[in-house]
């Protein structure tokens, strides 16, 4: 079973990547399970339109127009997309949950999720959330093999994902 296939669900950052009438969904879905050792695929469905865009790209095979689709997505978000590896957590002088962080942030903007989001940011214990990284040095940013700007996408979460004061 193969998971997270959207790969941070951004395609909506690049422009025309879906043109001629391609679906990126469609494609991510043939694409997983175009490998032999790859039975199903779980994602994320909110509404009936989106299974039904599944649905047709099961058993169809992955064409060219939709193998160079995913190339550009991958090569546009190289650098923009986390991959929840870790490897920036062990260069963190303050012990912020970087996956954990970045993955509220992408759930907020990207899934539709924004009250959980902040929930679940909300519950980090102390030190895990991002709300020291404003006036760090970010060594985190060198941790990271994609070449992310780690810290810089940390604060950005904290402001999105910190409930205002006396919310809470």
């Amino acid at each position: 079973m193969v998971f997270k296939t959207n790969a941070g669900n951004r395609k909506n950052e690049i422009k025309d990547l879906e043109k001629g009438g391609l679906s990126f969904r469609q494609a991510t879905i043939k694409w997983a399970l175009s490998h032999p050792y790859v039975a199903s695929v779980c994602v994320s469905i909110t509404n009936f339109d989106e299974i039904h865009e599944y649905a047709q790209a099961a058993g169809k095979p992955l064409e060219e127009a939709e193998i160079a689709m995913l190339k550009r997505y991958t090569d546009e978000m190289y650098d923009r997309y986390c991959r929840f590896c870790g490897e920036c957590e062990s260069r963190c002088t303050r012990g912020v949950a970087i996956a954990d962080v970045n993955r509220y942030a992408m759930y907020f903007k990207y899934y539709g999720r924004e009250k959980d989001s902040m929930q679940l940011y909300g519950a980090l214990r102390d030190g895990g959330n991002a709300a020291s990284c404003e006036d760090c040095n970010g060594a985190c940013d060198a941790g990271c093999p994609f070449r992310r700007t780690v810290r810089r996408e940390l604060v950005e979460a904290h402001n999105l994902l910190s409930f205002p004061r006396g919310d809470a």
